[in-house]
């Protein structure tokens, strides 16, 4: 019984060591893997799966308690239904817990103290890896999200990515752990970790910027969600933008102005009144405006709706525009409708929205920009393909208007920290109720707006054509990850 008190209590502490809105302290964010290193070096492979799937999915179903939100106040589900869905959800990536915790038991008397840590962390950074594929990808609560507050300990991000940084952090707890095998184990955790901080502290000064800068603007319409699709608030909420980025011409005269996912709650490809509204608006102060709104087409009888990105020009005109590829499974639609035909969406609006396709950048003077809408950006491989398209510069549109004043607008932007610093690149994120930021290619946020506040936040960003050691070997560092844990 004690084991399982210290264990829970410890799990509890370790939630304010990844993003929340009380209290975000990183380096407890430790404590999770060492509880399922503990369970794995002390149980048989059995009692370690479970123990460790149980703990795995309490801590999990803790961390990602505003999963509730969306579902009980837009999806409508009863309270006793919705409650089950951070808890399904939190299992499922206690899980990967168990799993992992049943390998460290199986190998723990054949590897030396050496090669168990190694083999803890290749496995950790592994299956870190495969929950960002399996069932449409879940790479949220990543170890090394955790620390995103803290830009020393990521920077290595972007020679191996951050799973694999994560599995850095695991394989030095788990020497850490072996202290009573050897003195030695505890030198050398101790002696990865430093290395891992003074490399991103010697990182942080090396500022890798290339180009002239262009002046933008992000707009944070702050525009409640139970309003946002109501059609007799839709002039109030154009209103609110065109405003604020009015005042910002004024103060500091941008050349890109950049509004949230689905910030026109109407069809901008239609010629209706508040299109015209937009565009006029854009032609008279000569901007750049990237925002999204909901877009359609029709196929013959078929009728298919889109989460779209707008690229509007100083003339008044549409240049480009992005379809969201990487849609959010019971948000935009409904895995296995014919057996799940019960559930309907969090997303208001008619039918499923359909998946487009990235082909290229947005080109804006020297500016190439890679655009992501919503939870795009906790992909690593979206991103690589916008930087491998010749994207120079990312950006993220976003709605976290669904998660209230919760962890996951917090846990949302920490994965866009990882990209930035991943790719050395300038990510600027533009959300309807925040956070909006801009976020060096270091991970370091240099502006930004808080949750619930109206306002806009201005900066001269620059494009980064040099790619990082990671960009330029993504494949062969996920090939190498899938090759050592073979070997093991």
């Amino acid at each position: 019984m004690n084991f399982w008190i210290v264990a829970i209590f410890s799990l509890l502490i370790s939630w304010f060591g990844f993003g929340n809105p009380l209290c975000h302290i990183p380096i407890l964010a430790f404590i999770l893997p060492l509880v399922f290193l503990y369970i794995g070096v002390s149980f048989t492979p059995k009692e370690a799966f479970k123990r460790a799937w149980l703990l795995g999915g309490f801590a999990y179903s803790i961390y990602l308690y505003w999963v509730f939100i969306p579902v009980y106040y837009f999806g409508h589900l009863y309270w006793f239904l919705a409650i089950w869905c951070p808890v399904l959800l939190g299992m499922y990536l206690g899980f990967y817990a168990g799993i992992f915790a049943f390998f460290i038991s199986l190998f723990k008397k054949d590897l030396s103290w050496f090669f168990l840590g190694l083999f803890s962390g290749s496995f950790w950074s592994l299956l870190e890896f495969i929950r960002s594929k399996v069932l449409t990808g879940f790479p949220w609560l990543s170890l090394s999200q955790g620390f995103a507050k803290w830009p020393s300990f990521i920077q290595f991000s972007s020679v191996v990515g951050s799973f694999v940084l994560s599995g850095m952090f695991v394989c030095a707890l788990m020497w850490i752990l072996l202290a009573k095998k050897s003195h030695r184990a505890t030198l050398l955790g101790f002696f990865l970790i430093l290395f891992l901080v003074f490399y991103g502290k010697w990182s942080l000064h090396i500022r890798p910027f290339s180009f002239s800068k262009v002046k933008v603007t992000i707009v944070q319409g702050d525009i409640p969600q139970n309003l946002k699709w109501d059609v007799r608030y839709i002039s109030s909420t154009l209103d609110v933008y065109m405003g604020l980025t009015q005042k910002a011409i004024s103060k500091f005269h941008p050349q890109i102005v950049v509004w949230p996912e689905t910030a026109l709650p109407f069809y901008l490809q239609e010629d209706n009144v508040f299109s015209k509204k937009v565009k006029e608006f854009v032609k008279k102060n000569k901007i750049f405006l990237i925002t999204g709104s909901p877009a359609y087409k029709r196929e013959g009888s078929k009728f298919f709706l889109y989460n779209r990105l707008y690229l509007i020009g100083p003339d008044g005109k549409i240049l480009d525009y992005y379809d969201k590829e990487h849609l959010v499974p019971f948000g935009e639609y409904v895995p296995l409708k014919r057996i799940l035909f019960f559930l309907d969406k969090l997303v208001v609006g008619a039918g499923d929205f359909a998946s487009g396709k990235f082909d290229h950048p947005f080109k804006i003077y020297n500016l190439k920009i890679g655009p992501l809408i919503c939870y795009e950006v906790i992909f690593q491989d979206l991103v690589q393909q916008r930087i491998l398209a010749g994207s120079n510069i990312i950006v993220n549109v976003s709605n976290d208007a669904w998660f209230g004043r919760s962890s996951g607008p917090y846990q949302h932007l920490n994965q866009a920290i990882l990209r930035a610093v991943e790719q050395g690149k300038f990510l600027i994120r533009a959300t309807n109720t925040g956070i909006s930021a801009f976020i060096d290619p270091k991970g370091v946020i240099i502006k930004k707006l808080p949750l619930f506040e109206r306002g806009f936040i201005n900066l001269e960003v620059s494009g980064v054509e040099k790619r990082t050691f990671f960009s330029k070997n993504y494949k062969l560092i996920c090939s190498f990850l899938f090759l050592i844990n073979v070997l093991f």
